[in-house]
């Protein structure tokens, strides 16, 4: 039976997206049309006649904006004219001190009763200016909304449209293969899917523009505000810094798609079960030429909508994932290399499903490292309940394949930047080191200096509400997520394992304290607990802390921040090996709350 859509975009969804956006799109045509008027008068001002003319009437128009406003008359070949316009623009604004220079400029000449120049338009003797300057700080404040503006409209009324079609195709398919739901997509049906680099090279570039579209234009006019405090332009500096990674990240990106092309998965069975496999081989490019093994990964992702005081928030959350290391490859009389995949899905995981209202996928993901920029592929997979499907299936942390590299634990742990040495059957020491997550804790400061930046603005130029609000949460935000980045950065944690005690001291490198000890007879549970998800783009990374549960209720932290679920499949194995659990008695995949 056919499910019924429930987050499709019909037609009332679109034509509510293209309401909202339409308002964005206009303006951002508004002010292209403001912006290229007033660049075409600038250049056209040039090659008027230079008369003089006689101010009547001189006001500056003062407020949150200023404006000067007056009337002049002139002479042009033997005939008298009236005029009021004063620059190339007609509306007023607070960008930098030229309404008021201009003023005391102008009044000067008024109050002496002496002419003034002004420039006649030739072909137009009632088209004048008193001040035909080109203000550059004018023209950057128009490209925020011109690109930012244009970018988020245009985008929501494009997309919706394209959404919308995409969704009727995919409703008639539903009701066609109602049974049969992976044949709705003709590259599932047909068992060979490309993958899905453009995306994210999409993804990545737009909002890298729109970054930087407000970024730079706003960095520039601070800037030239002499009135600015020189401290503040350390704070904005910050995003064009951050609009420059994004820059950068947006070419790498590109690089990798125009280095490496497409390539192709082709499923050994069409679909991949819950409660069974995943199998097929990857077709990737001839010239790659890789420094180590590939690393496969397979992640279950939903998307999760949460409704809290009138506010919708939606995030990606890691469901299941498995991570295989391969270092044996396939090849054909063509030329053509294969990196064969297998993955056991257990029972239980949810299914592939885009009609519901938090929607599942499923992601293959393949890397290899390269001279130059890294390999990288990624394909959207189907994986459904079917008749194959059976129950008790569970994930393992050994091998499925030949074709997979050996690895052990402490080798596992390793990638993690975590150090494991074992010197006996019964003991096992495992010390997390600072300094594991730079690069996570180097954007996490970066960002909270953002929000911190942003909120000092709004105190050193905002007013009433928004300074008040603005001006305490952003600074608030941005302590926080500074303070995160620095406990990531500086976290550590050492574990020590002989026999039957357990010694654990954790906390930020050089104030870890005493410690705790406990007996491998007081843990009654080993499991995993969710610490962190960071996303970027289609890159999405779930970091975890192994746990202890003890027999009086308290759960201690064994391990911190890892990020590979087999390694986690592994670690939690062997640990429970030495607390004498049994294997049998919790799931290593269950994150615990």
């Amino acid at each position: 039976m056919a499910k019924k859509e429930k987050n499709g975009f019909g037609f009332p969804v679109v034509g509510c997206a293209i309401l909202f956006g339409l308002p964005f799109a206009a303006f951002s045509i508004f002010m292209l049309w403001s912006l290229v008027s007033m660049l075409g008068l600038a250049s056209a001002s040039k090659n008027w006649v230079e008369t003089q003319a006689t101010i009547t009437q001189l006001e500056l128009e003062s407020g949150e904006t200023q404006k000067v406003i007056g009337n002049y008359r002139y002479v042009f070949e033997g005939k008298q004219y009236t005029n009021d316009r004063i620059s190339l623009t007609t509306t007023s604004d607070n960008i930098s001190k030229f309404h008021r220079e201009l003023y005391q400029r102008l009044k000067k000449n008024f109050d002496a009763n002496q002419p003034v120049t002004c420039y006649v338009d030739p072909k137009d003797p009632e088209s004048a200016l008193l001040d035909r300057t080109l203000r550059s700080e004018l023209v950057v404040f128009h490209i925020p909304f011109i690109l930012a503006f244009g970018l988020a409209g245009f985008g929501i009324v494009i997309g919706s449209i394209v959404m919308h079609r995409r969704q009727r195709k995919r409703a008639a398919k539903l009701k066609e293969f109602s049974d049969e739901p992976w044949n709705v997509r003709d590259d599932w049906a047909a068992g060979e899917i490309v993958s899905m680099r453009w995306q994210s090279l999409i993804v990545i570039t737009v909002f890298a523009l729109f970054w930087n579209s407000i970024a730079f234009p706003i960095s520039i006019l601070f800037f030239n505000d002499q009135d600015a405090p020189g401290w503040v332009g350390l704070l904005v500096f910050l995003f064009p810094l951050v609009g420059l990674v994004l820059l950068g990240a947006a070419v790498y990106e590109a690089m990798r798609v125009f280095r490496y092309g497409r390539s192709t998965l082709r499923l050994g069975a069409v679909p991949g079960v819950v409660g069974g496999e995943l199998t097929g081989v990857v077709v990737v490019p001839e010239r790659l030429k890789v420094k180590g093994p590939y690393q496969v990964k397979l992640e279950c992702v939903q998307q999760k909508t949460s409704h809290q005081g009138g506010e919708t928030e939606t995030k990606s959350v890691s469901l299941w994932e498995d991570t295989r290391l391969i270092d044996q490859t396939l090849s054909d009389k063509g030329g053509q290399r294969g990196v064969p995949i297998r993955f056991i899905i257990p029972s239980g995981e949810k299914p592939t499903d885009s009609e519901n209202d938090q929607p599942v996928t499923w992601k293959l993901t393949l890397e290899a490292k390269v001279l130059g920029p890294d390999y990288k592929a990624e394909f959207e997979v189907p994986v459904f309940v079917t008749a194959d499907s059976q129950q008790g299936i569970k994930a393992t942390h050994e091998r499925l394949t030949e074709f997979e590299l050996e690895e052990t634990l402490e080798q596992q742990l390793a990638r993690d930047n975590v150090i494991a040495d074992r010197p006996s059957k019964s003991e096992l020491r495992i010390t997390s080191p600072p300094l594991r997550h730079v690069r996570t804790a180097f954007f996490a400061i970066l960002f909270g200096m953002v929000f911190a930046g942003i909120g000092i603005g709004f105190l050193w130029k905002g007013d009433g509400f928004s300074r008040f609000i603005f001006g305490i949460v952003f600074p608030l935000m941005g302590s926080i997520v500074i303070v995160g980045g620095i406990g990531s950065l500086l976290s550590s944690s050492k574990l020590l394992i002989k026999d039957k005690t357990w010694r654990l001291k954790s906390g930020w490198y050089g104030f870890r304290g005493a410690g705790r000890e406990f007996s491998a007879d007081d843990i009654k549970h080993i499991g995993l607990k969710n610490s962190m998800l960071s996303n970027s783009g289609n890159n999405l990374k779930q970091w975890n802390s192994v746990i202890a549960k003890l027999a009086d209720g308290t759960k201690v932290k064994l391990v911190r921040g890892l990020s590979n679920r087999r390694t986690e499949r592994h670690l939690i194995f062997e640990l429970k090996e030495l607390a004498g659990l049994s294997q049998e008695s919790i799931d290593e995949d269950k994150l615990e709350d």
